[in-house]
């Protein structure tokens, strides 16, 4: 089975099921998706989003980059979405942190390693991603719907969601590595960073080269390492900063995983 589902529109489109979970029970398949944006899903994409029967869609993106770059669902398309808010006393249509380091402070590819370094140890404790990943696990427990978490490039924010729920189902911490790192095989990465190195540079006025965009554009396992040294005991960081009860686990165990 290829993890990888052939969107043209819709990149580093992705099942993150059918991987070992608890006591060899295997978590399941077609019930959790992870993506990039669906700005730009159109043709067949539609049929093919559609047949997956997603019933929520967590959208980790800042409201500026949703206002940018809306989803193209289809028209007759039903599903709940759950979308990122900063939470209090912060502006909801600032630039995205990413965003803003890119315009400002992106010189050399260390500059980026040590952003996401840093981007990723921050993010467990940011006040909206906590609340964001509450209300998609509380969602998940009461409904049983197949989900698509996704962000920008449905890598970074995207990542470390679809890790916690990995590891709630069971899957060890090479496996959930693993799938995380099918980044690198599911986008065409140099491409994107010829791609991108153009538009920054016609944007910004000086010039970004593919390198130096790379840390920024991939990911790396030490990224993610970064979170759970943050999270420290994931089991702990769930249930008293999540706020997931031992009935919600088990309700989401029973409803992703294999009996």
């Amino acid at each position: 089975m290829s993890r990888i589902l052939p969107f043209q529109t819709v990149y580093n489109f992705r099942d993150f099921g059918q991987y070992p979970g608890y006591d060899g029970q295997l978590i399941l398949g077609g019930r959790l998706f992870r993506s990039a944006h669906l700005h730009h899903m159109s043709g067949p994409d539609i049929a093919r989003f559609e047949d997956l029967r997603i019933g929520v869609i967590i959208d980790m993106r800042y409201e500026a980059e949703r206002k940018k770059q809306p989803n193209q669902l289809p028209a007759d398309h039903k599903s709940t979405t759950l979308a990122y808010s900063p939470g209090a006393n912060k502006d909801p249509l600032a630039i995205a942190p990413h965003e803003a380091f890119m315009a400002h402070d992106l010189k050399q590819a260390e500059d980026a390693r040590f952003y996401m370094m840093n981007s990723y140890k921050e993010r467990p404790l940011d006040i909206g991603f906590q609340s964001l990943a509450r209300a998609s696990l509380k969602h998940m427990a009461k409904t049983g719907d197949n989900i698509l978490i996704h962000c920008a490039a449905g890598k970074d924010r995207t990542g470390t969601l679809a890790a916690l729920i990995l590891h709630m189902l069971g899957a060890e911490r090479e496996v959930i590595l693993e799938d995380y790192m099918l980044t690198m095989t599911a986008v065409d990465l140099p491409t994107l960073l010829e791609m991108a190195s153009v538009k920054l540079s016609e944007k910004h006025g000086r010039r970004f080269n593919p390198d130096m965009l790379a840390p920024l554009f991939g990911v790396s396992e030490d990224y993610l390492q970064q979170s759970f040294i943050t999270m420290g005991d994931i089991d702990h960081y769930i249930e008293a900063v999540l706020r997931i009860t031992p009935k919600e686990k088990a309700a989401i165990a029973a409803y992703y995983r294999q009996d």
